[in-house]
């Protein structure tokens, strides 16, 4: 899908739980140069385009709130963009084969690639035997990584057609950076811990389950839910009953 402004092309795999507030924003204070706006449809997809033209691409993702992984064609500064989810629900993996920029959301895609032959990581296979699994930057594969939870990375076309990356940290994922951090918003629960009473703390967590279902739970299709042994599952089918019943009253 293309933006607006037709400045930027997505291939996008996911779902923005809140772009119904987002579409809100953009409503009130139009989408740049596209002001007053005039949406096409209903797709959270195209609310996503509708925000980098209005905000830029950072500052989009810090505003969106779901599971996603895509990547972002900029036509003005021919520059590439990968982006994936706060918790990283949505895979996305990304390297070289052959000199060639690869990217998608599983690994048997790259080995479609014509001519992949890249050979198995050293030191994923350690930390594979290690762990029982392979932990984000790391890929099976040399040369291919995963892009970590809440992180993008940008490539930009140099003069002579080939990607380079647009800014370089230290490390292996280089060119990664972090939008939103897990460890930091857990700081940030430790520095400022709840204060309230019982009641307030019961209360405040129902609130909070109540938002995080509210944007779940829109959908073009029927929702269900799996259930386990457990409270946690059965407190969200409780509350998406709940939920499900006020709407329809």
């Amino acid at each position: 899908m293309v933006s607006p402004s037709g400045r930027y092309v997505i291939a996008y795999n996911g779902e923005i739980y809140n772009h119904l507030e987002l579409r809100a924003e953009l409503d009130k204070i139009g989408a740049g140069e596209t002001a007053p706006f005039r949406w096409r449809g209903h797709a959270d997809t195209e609310t996503l385009l509708a925000a980098f033209d209005a905000w830029g691409i950072e500052a989009t993702l810090k505003k969106a709130v779901g599971m996603f992984a895509f990547a972002l064609w900029d036509r003005k500064t021919r520059t590439l963009t990968l982006a994936r989810d706060r918790m990283g629900e949505k895979p996305l993996y990304y390297g070289w084969v052959k000199g060639a920029l690869v990217f998608g959301s599983e690994l048997k895609a790259l080995r479609a690639f014509p001519g992949f032959d890249n050979p198995v990581e050293r030191q994923a296979l350690v930390l594979f035997m290690r762990y029982n699994s392979i932990p984000a930057p790391w890929s099976i594969y040399k040369d291919i990584w995963k892009l970590p939870p809440g992180c993008f990375v940008q490539f930009r076309l140099s003069d002579d057609g080939r990607p380079q990356v647009v800014s370089s940290h230290e490390g292996r994922c280089d060119g990664v950076k972090a939008y939103w951090s897990l460890r930091q918003i857990a700081q940030a629960g430790i520095d400022h811990p709840f204060e309230g009473s019982e009641e307030e703390a019961t209360a405040e967590l129902e609130y909070l389950l109540r938002q995080s279902l509210h944007g779940q739970m829109l959908a073009d299709v029927p929702l269900g839910s799996f259930l386990f042994e457990d409270i946690d599952s059965s407190t969200v089918v409780a509350l998406m009953q709940a939920m499900t019943e006020s709407s329809q009253t």
